[in-house]
């Protein structure tokens, strides 16, 4: 599923997660709690209008590999992930064969209890925002107040257990070894 998310997401992939680290003010380990709708915008350019979507995992954490910026406030973090882009008709609903990944589909993917490691960044809207056809849509359901929603746009951000296989965004590891890799770092950087 989280491929499928991300298809077409263009990201430079690091060959090390202790590199990853070093690079992001986030890492945590911790476990799925819940899943749901996440902000999206409209961009009304030619020749169609489209919606960005995504959707929010709400994370409880177990272990803080790194908090630089102090962006974790209790004991959740809350991680944006690509839903899809779909075209809109000329009355702003969503087309026919909608093309971005359902809710509910994310949801069972990514259960209650699932295992993850997220190293991550504030997510940053700005960009898109720069453009005057882009606006963004009522969120319905946002963060608890104060919290901040990180980036799990890039491939090897948000990471679930897969038992003994390799992971697909770290081949040569499998979850227990990106956790032990981190908490080596952790521990490098504490000295």
């Amino acid at each position: 599923m989280l491929d499928r998310l991300r298809e077409g997401v263009e990201a430079f992939a690091y060959a090390d997660p202790r590199a990853m680290l070093r690079d992001q003010p986030v890492a945590v380990r911790g476990t799925v709690v819940d899943v749901w709708d996440g902000p999206s915008f409209t961009s009304k350019s030619e020749p169609f209008a489209t919606r960005d979507r995504s959707v929010v995992v709400a994370v409880r954490v177990r272990e803080v590999f790194k908090d630089q910026e102090s962006l974790i406030r209790g004991d959740r973090v809350y991680v944006s992930l690509p839903r899809g882009v779909t075209g809109l008709d000329e009355f702003g609903e969503v087309a026919p064969n909608d093309a971005a990944v359902p809710v509910s589909d994310v949801r069972r993917s990514l259960p209650a209890g699932l295992e993850v490691v997220v190293v991550a960044r504030a997510r940053d809207d700005r960009e898109l925002l720069t453009s005057p056809a882009v606006t963004r849509d009522k969120w319905t359901q946002p963060l608890p107040e104060g919290e901040t929603l990180l980036s799990g746009m890039h491939p090897q951000a948000f990471v679930t257990d897969q038992g003994e296989q390799p992971l697909s965004s770290w081949p040569t590891l499998t979850f227990v070894d990106l956790v032990q890799q981190l908490r080596d770092e952790r521990a490098v950087g504490k000295r």
